[in-house]
């Protein structure tokens, strides 16, 4: 005797059944509906194995194969009684998906009326053909749910690629809002968000900061000599460069003009030196030269004061000690690292 099923067995049934038709790429008619959702259910071994069998060979299930083992398991025409009772226990099902789904579907009133509809033509005395008619309009209302729910999937598919590419160009803005458009490199907003950060993670952890004022010697000349656009090719030479010399704990930004700065969290004055000393050396081996002309524009030099944090400091406080430093190596010749150390270390051009 075929045991009853709950409500949500009989959803988790009608699903699987709905779920076998595509997969096997059959129609979603009456006696296909019928056929997946005896197979789910367990009951007819016989063909479940010839379901099984069939849907483990490679090519897709014909439609004759399938209404083949319609007629061998569920419908043979000599066995009325067995129709019957199927589409006494199919009526029964029906009622407790219809109950369900109606429940379920709420929101979507052509839904809800198709099913209504079915369920008022439902009574125990159905006959096989009543039955299947029913079947069928059940298929045929849950196949349009089931387009209108991969209507919505769709939609909700292309929201979020509509949200992926919002996100994307919402990060492209943020990214320039923080990028110097000249040099690539992060620009004076970010830098100052950046600094009171490390500053306020100095005083709260006493790990070592240090900061790096950097201007590039002579600019000004170099621009009225060379151009413009000569100067704007060097500023962005410099930020290449920078950016190939520092540390992952380091931070360059371009703070004006031909200004530079960079923040090294977590360092001491001797490491700070070093990491300056690197990229105003592998500046000056470089020989600038007009592309068109093979003209030598000379070599470019950097100035560099280096601040160290010290508890109570402000942005303010720790970039004025760090010009004040960058002031003293420009008034020194140039071409030097001045640190705010007692004893104004100070390293000269090789």
């Amino acid at each position: 005797m075929t045991k009853s099923h709950s409500s949500k067995q009989v959803t988790s049934l009608c699903h699987r059944a709905l779920e076998l038709i595509n997969q096997s790429g059959a129609l979603p008619n009456p006696a296909n509906f019928e056929l997946f959702y005896t197979h789910a259910q367990g009951n007819n071994e016989a063909l479940s194995e010839a379901v099984e069998l069939r849907l483990s060979e490679p090519n897709i299930i014909t439609s004759f194969e399938l209404d083949t083992i319609y007629e061998t398991y569920l419908a043979p025409k000599s066995e009325e009684k067995d129709i019957l009772d199927i589409g006494g226990k199919l009526n029964g099902e029906i009622k407790q998906v219809m109950k369900i789904v109606m429940e379920a579907a709420n929101s979507t009133d052509t839904f809800d009326a198709s099913l209504s509809e079915i369920n008022a033509n439902i009574d125990d005395g159905s006959d096989p053909d009543q039955v299947k008619e029913i079947v069928a309009s059940l298929v045929q209302a849950t196949k349009e749910m089931g387009q209108s729910n991969l209507d919505l999937k769709e939609r909700l598919v292309d929201s979020a690629k509509q949200v992926d590419q919002v996100k994307r160009e919402l990060e492209a803005v943020q990214k320039e809002a923080k990028t110097d458009a000249l040099t690539g490199i992060a620009n004076r907003k970010s830098y100052d968000q950046t600094l009171d950060q490390e500053i306020a993670l100095a005083k709260n952890t006493g790990q070592s900061l240090c900061l790096c004022m950097i201007d590039i010697d002579h600019f000004k000349k170099f621009n009225d000599t060379f151009g413009h656009q000569a100067g704007d090719m060097v500023l962005k030479m410099v930020a290449s460069m920078f950016k190939s010399k520092i540390r992952d704990n380091d931070f360059i930004a371009r703070y004006g003009g031909e200004e530079f700065s960079l923040i090294s969290s977590n360092t001491g004055p001797e490491a700070a030196t070093l990491v300056a000393d690197r990229m105003r050396q592998a500046l000056m081996k470089k020989e600038l030269v007009v592309r068109s002309t093979g003209q030598s524009m000379g070599r470019v030099t950097i100035s560099i004061g280096v601040g160290i944090y010290t508890p109570g400091d402000s942005a303010e406080s720790l970039i004025e000690r760090a010009d004040a430093c960058l002031y003293r190596a420009k008034k020194a010749g140039r071409n030097r690292i001045v640190c705010d150390t007692g004893s104004q270390t100070e390293i000269h051009a090789a």
